[in-house]
């Protein structure tokens, strides 16, 4: 029926910026760039893959809950005040009519102010956060008046509008499972022999069965804005949930697009700072390659990098200047000896 208050109904949910390794492609080619937009989409969607189907399923099961509510009762009319007594029969009606006044004979009657209107408030809730409050303010209502009924102390309830702007966070229902339990309080006091039949452990279906065979306005009206509340927690819950799946989904392809975007400006100066050496290769296709190996075996591509650049791109010995005036032409040798000279330079470069 009440939780216990010092059992927190619901914890906050973990930060959803937290550090996750996410792998990446680093080429600079069209294909590459198509492959990384293929990849982009299959880590979102194997990532992500059940959660639009666990938020249906979710609704879904707050829809069935939903059909169990009943329409939104007003707290009980206050009975009207009694009605003067008929004159007795010992009273003739002149007796009891009033006698007319004259203008000077009647005395002046002040005409009362008007009762200051409450202030509208200024706050504008969404969807799931006005049913909530709209559920809790009925809950209020039927405590207040059931209160009043039986000369209780009605508690102080702290939940306002402004808990729940601009949306619901998971850290409020601490608040709202102690004003229900404050509720209860009231109505264990005022009906505790009624209840009698209601299970200590009773669920939702339960009470709302209870409240449609109870005859008193008041105490119904509570049991069922106490459901109401609950279901209505639970909403809100449900589309906290989703506002933060699809937060952490932006989030993620943001940081996905943001790195790949920083290896490409990386791979680039990479490629600048080899060209400006005029050595004999391919300087593109000598970086694209060693950043591909680099993504499965870091330290590996980063040995053979800076002892046999060639395994990435061929020394091109066309592109060897002959010695001695143009004299002496290039030899496969002269390769060799230009593999070990990329290979030095590249041992030493930061990028």
């Amino acid at each position: 029926m009440a939780k216990d208050k010092k059992d927190n109904s619901s914890t906050e949910i973990a930060s959803i910026f937290e550090e996750e390794e996410i792998e990446l492609p680093g080429s600079g080619t069209e294909n590459d760039d198509e492959e990384f937009n293929r990849l982009l989409n299959d880590f979102i969607a194997s990532e992500l893959k059940d959660i639009d189907t666990e938020i249906e399923e979710k609704k879904e099961e707050i829809a069935q809950n939903v059909k169990t509510r009943h329409v939104v009762h007003q707290p009980p009319e206050r009975k009207e005040a009694a009605k003067p007594a008929k004159p007795s029969a010992a009273q003739s009606p002149a007796q009891t009519a009033p006698q007319p006044q004259t203008a000077s004979q009647a005395p002046a009657i002040a005409k009362p102010a008007p009762a200051p209107q409450p202030e509208k408030s200024k706050i504008i809730l969404q969807e799931e956060e006005e049913a909530l409050f709209s559920a809790f303010q009925n809950f209020r209502n039927a405590i207040e008046t059931m209160a009043d009924q039986f000369k209780l102390k009605a508690p102080k309830f702290a939940v306002t509008e402004e808990l729940l702007s601009p949306r619901y966070k998971p850290k409020v229902s601490a608040v709202f499972t102690d004003a229900t339990l404050d509720g209860w309080d009231i109505i264990l006091k005022a009906h505790g022999a009624d209840l009698k039949d209601l299970k200590p452990d009773a669920g939702d279906d339960d009470i709302l069965n209870f409240a449609e065979k109870e005859e008193d306005e008041t105490l119904q009206l509570a049991l069922i804005s106490y459901v109401e509340v609950l279901i209505e927690i639970e909403s809100c819950e449900i589309a906290y949930e989703s506002r933060r799946i699809k937060a952490k989904k932006r989030w993620l392809e943001k940081k996905i697009i943001e790195e790949h975007e920083a290896r490409q400006a990386k791979i680039k100066k990479y490629i600048a700072l080899i060209e400006e050496q005029k050595f004999p290769i391919n300087s593109e296709r000598l970086v694209i390659n060693y950043f591909k190996t680099a993504r499965k075996d870091p330290d590996g591509a980063r040995e053979i990098l800076i002892t046999n650049p060639a395994t990435y791109s061929p020394i091109e010995v066309a592109k060897i200047p002959p010695r001695l005036f143009g004299l002496i032409k290039s030899k496969p040798e002269d390769g060799i000896k230009f593999n070990r000279i990329i290979g030095n330079f590249l041992k030493k470069l930061k990028a």
